[in-house]
C-alpha cells in the first residue's frame, strides 16, 4: 500500500482503525493492517478529514463551521 493511516477514529462508540490507501483510493479499514505502507501516518485517535485544496469550499456545508 502507498499510505497507510493508523489508529484513526471513524467513531466514537467503535476502536480505532487502520484506513489503507492505494493509487488515491481507500482500498481498506481494518481495526490492525498488517501490511506495511510506503508511507504511514500515526492519526493518534483522531479523525479524518479529506485534504483542503479545492478552489471553493463551503466549510458550514461540512459542519466544520459555526
Amino acid at each position: 500500500m502507498d499510505l497507510v493511516l493508523r489508529r484513526v477514529r471513524i467513531d466514537d462508540e467503535k476502536p480505532l482503525v487502520d484506513i489503507g490507501v492505494e493509487n488515491g483510493r481507500i482500498v481498506e479499514i481494518a481495526e490492525a493492517i498488517e501490511a506495511p505502507g510506503v508511507g504511514e501516518i500515526d492519526a493518534g485517535g483522531r479523525g479524518p478529514l479529506p485534504r483542503f485544496v479545492g478552489p471553493h469550499q463551503q466549510l458550514e456545508k461540512g459542519l466544520l463551521a459555526p
